[in-house]
């Protein structure tokens, strides 16, 4: 079971970057399609940072669970590592899922009011 939540752990490191980039584009498009009415960073950084902290958090667990493999002792400041960057991650995905909800909503409005 160990090895398995090591593979799972190494090929994980891969994910972010995936939805990250699914996100990114789906955000730009709608960015786009509104006529582009804000600096495109304020789109990318929300990304960024869940990718970031969604990366170092397997990071770390692949590295303490490494440590466990090998009878070494887990690292609690690591750990703790870990957790914030959960969190981080889960609140950045949040905020970065709500500006693609916002933004979408605000095409859909401007698509099917009066004048277009």
């Amino acid at each position: 079971g160990r090895q398995a939540e090591r593979r799972f752990l190494k090929a994980d490191l891969a994910f972010p970057f995936v939805y990250g980039g699914t996100l990114l584009t789906s955000l730009l498009l709608v960015w786009g399609w509104l006529g582009r009415p804000f600096n495109r960073g304020w789109l990318a950084l929300p990304v960024a940072i869940t990718v970031l902290a969604d990366w170092l958090e397997n990071l770390v667990q692949c590295e303490q669970l490494n440590a466990f493999v090998h009878f070494e002792p887990v690292q609690s400041d690591w750990i703790q590592v870990a957790s914030v960057a959960t969190t981080t991650k889960l609140v950045f995905l949040g905020i970065s899922s709500l500006l693609l909800i916002g933004l979408t909503a605000w095409w859909v409005v401007r698509a099917l009011g009066p004048g277009e």
